[in-house]
């Protein structure tokens, strides 16, 4: 086995077509090297159709893919409480209605991949990829603008 592939190396051989469809671009060397290259593209399809290695000689079923995507929420779950306002920052107090408790989140700040963009004296800005929420002290998310 090393010898042969020691002259395969010595010979400067970069490619031995493996498929009659590549069998096309055959170079004198690797029709030399493999004798299936000079043969022509529909010959070897009964041996496609049933493959040596599988025990029913039948070939594999593919297999679907299955893809299953969780989507985010339209409007955070999330309620607003008030906003502290210091001189330095602002705090907004929140309300998760997905856990029942309360945060404070400053700007930067995430809850359920929701980053809070912009707190105002009675409102925040929660966004998501694209999409940025306002909500108003006191009420749900008020809908979604992108």
């Amino acid at each position: 086995m090393k010898l042969i592939c020691t002259c395969i190396l010595i010979a400067g051989v970069t490619a031995i077509p493996s498929s009659p469809a590549k069998a096309q671009n055959a170079t004198p060397e690797t029709e030399a090297l493999n004798p299936l290259a000079s043969l022509e593209g529909g010959l070897l399809d009964a041996f496609n159709a049933r493959p040596l290695f599988e025990p029913d000689r039948k070939p594999p079923v593919p297999v679907e893919e299955t893809v299953v995507s969780v989507a985010e929420p339209q409007t955070p779950e999330i309620r607003l409480l008030g906003v502290l306002t210091t001189p330095r920052e602002r705090v907004a107090q929140v309300f998760s209605e997905s856990d029942g408790a309360s945060y404070s989140l400053r700007v930067g700040d995430y809850i359920a991949n929701w980053r809070v963009a912009e707190i105002g004296v009675r409102s925040i800005v929660m966004e998501l990829e694209e999409r940025e929420v306002l909500l108003e002290l006191g009420e749900a998310a008020a809908g979604s603008s992108e």
